[in-house]
């Protein structure tokens, strides 16, 4: 399992377990399995790939990046949906409770955007992600459910940034979020004020003060 500070169920990572088969009309299956319509467009099948990921009723769900809720819906039949437009991808998360119901609604990386909803017997997040935007957007897709979930992590891997420390430039270790300097490093603090370069591989950490 791949734990990452903010995928789409945040650190219960991304395919602790996943469909089997692909959904819908995809890329790579012609045939229109009826029950999950998936990308460019929520009432016909479309052509990306989509995963569940199945987890326990009441799951966060969280934001891949800054974005806004560019579409909500909600038929009441357990299929509520929303769309995500961030700058880097468009985001279909469906079988939630969305924690800003309707359109427009901004949220930040991290943010939660819905739970996991509960009246499903085998309580699920239908996920899709595409690069760019609706209506041009190129859908993330695989050949198979493994296939696309070693894609999606890929894709949603943070870059490691080397934790140095200031006094002795010894090189600690990696993390992914600065905020994991103290679990995984005890002892250990950010620089206060430090020329920190997470984009650049570095953060400065020092023993934290008794």
């Amino acid at each position: 399992m791949l734990l990452l500070p903010h995928p789409p169920l945040g650190r219960l990572g991304i395919g602790r377990r996943f469909n089997r088969t692909l959904h819908g009309r995809s890329r790579h299956r012609k045939a229109d399995v009826p029950g999950h319509n998936v990308f460019n467009g929520y009432t016909r099948p479309g052509w990306g790939d989509a995963l569940d990921l199945f987890c326990p009723a009441g799951t966060p769900v969280f934001a891949l990046e800054s974005c806004q809720q560019v579409l909500h819906r909600n038929d009441e039949t357990r299929l509520e949906v929303v769309y995500l437009q961030g700058g880097r991808f468009l985001v279909v998360m469906a079988h939630i409770e969305a924690a800003r119901p309707g359109t427009p609604r901004p949220y930040e990386r991290g943010d939660v955007v819905g739970h996991v909803r509960g009246d499903l017997a085998d309580p699920h997040l239908h996920l899709e992600v595409a690069f760019g935007r609706r209506g041009s957007e190129v859908p993330l897709t695989g050949r198979t459910p493994d296939e696309l979930a070693a894609r999606l992590r890929a894709i949603l891997s943070p870059p490691l940034a080397r934790v140095i420390d200031i006094r002795t430039c010894d090189v600690l270790g990696q993390v992914a979020d600065p905020r994991d300097v103290p679990l995984h490093f005890p002892g250990y603090a950010l620089v206060p004020g430090g020329d920190h370069r997470a984009d650049q591989g570095k953060l400065y950490v020092e023993r934290a003060a008794r």
